[in-house]
């Protein structure tokens, strides 16, 4: 989100007032080409215009307000996202080719925007990858399976240290979630046919590699798609020797029967970094010092 400031303005003198901004944007992953927009998934973009007292300068001045949407995002923080107030939305027309696309996101726990690159994130910190597929081809996927081996230290993608993962994940309705505590570290297309994996286990952080397979009879149609949120954990702090380090993840699709897989973008998380000062007094007597540190 973007937030002009305008400052203090008397509304009695803005008869006739405009106010004019530009932004410049590009189309980026979470675009949806506008022949397979729902409800749910879209390009709209909504902007809104808030004030202290607005509600009562409008009505006290008279002014007529043509344009008022729900407050979706609660912009004026009163707790009400289904109240009207003044703002106004477009649709950004998104002409994308035909395909079908897996990506990989990332978010905190309780954040509501998901990330494609990455987080720094605390230690011990409660996050959550999506594995999504989505439908924009022209015809529907009949098999699909989906293969996530968790991040550890020296893994393909350089990984410095290994996320646990918290409990169960959530499959849609047609899927079956399996899991594998064993190293699981051949290729996507060996480790899918292996015979270790089990649909649950007593203790999920020691689960390395989950797989989610498509049931017969259930079908992705175009223009849907599903999502695969997987909860995890960033390592306890033991000591700094994991400071400033990465944990870096991808998963596989399959749309062939687990006869070939293709990989996905990679997301990481980013555990801090942990800065000492020594505070060391040469010459001279001071009551106190400040310290500014910037990243």
């Amino acid at each position: 989100a973007i937030i002009f400031n305008l400052g203090d303005l008397d509304m009695s003198k803005m008869s006739g007032a405009y106010v004019y901004k530009y932004i410049y944007v590009t189309i980026n992953d979470k675009a949806v080409p506008s022949n397979r927009t729902t409800e749910d998934k879209n390009n709209k973009n909504y902007s809104y215009f808030i004030g202290d007292n607005l509600d009562a300068l409008v009505k006290d001045n008279n002014i007529k307000t043509y344009y008022t949407l729900k407050d979706f995002f609660d912009v004026n923080g009163n707790g009400d996202k289904q109240e009207k107030i003044i703002g106004a939305e477009r649709d950004i027309i998104v002409n994308l080719p035909s395909e079908i696309r897996s990506l990989k996101w990332i978010r905190k726990e309780g954040q509501t925007a998901w990330i494609p690159t990455g987080i720094d994130i605390p230690y011990n910190q409660n996050f959550e990858y999506n594995l999504s597929t989505e439908n924009y081809g022209d015809s529907l996927i009949s098999k699909l399976t989906i293969y996530d081996r968790l991040p550890y230290n020296g893994d393909k993608n350089a990984s410095q240290f290994e996320n646990t993962l918290r409990s169960a994940i959530t499959v849609p309705d047609g899927f079956t979630a399996y899991y594998r505590t064993d190293s699981a570290t051949g290729t996507p297309e060996e480790e899918a046919k292996s015979d270790k994996w089990v649909t649950s286990v007593d203790d999920y952080s020691k689960v390395t590699a989950i797989k989610v397979v498509m049931k017969d009879g259930t079908t992705v149609p175009s223009g849907s798609s599903i999502d695969i949120i997987v909860p995890m954990t960033s390592p306890k702090k033991v000591n700094d020797d994991l400071n400033s380090k990465s944990a870096i993840n991808s998963f596989y699709t399959s749309r062939d029967g687990e006869q070939s897989f293709g990989v996905t973008n990679k997301v990481y998380d980013r555990l801090p970094q942990t800065l000492k000062v020594k505070k060391t007094w040469v010459n001279g007597k001071l009551d106190k010092i400040g310290v500014q540190v910037y990243r």
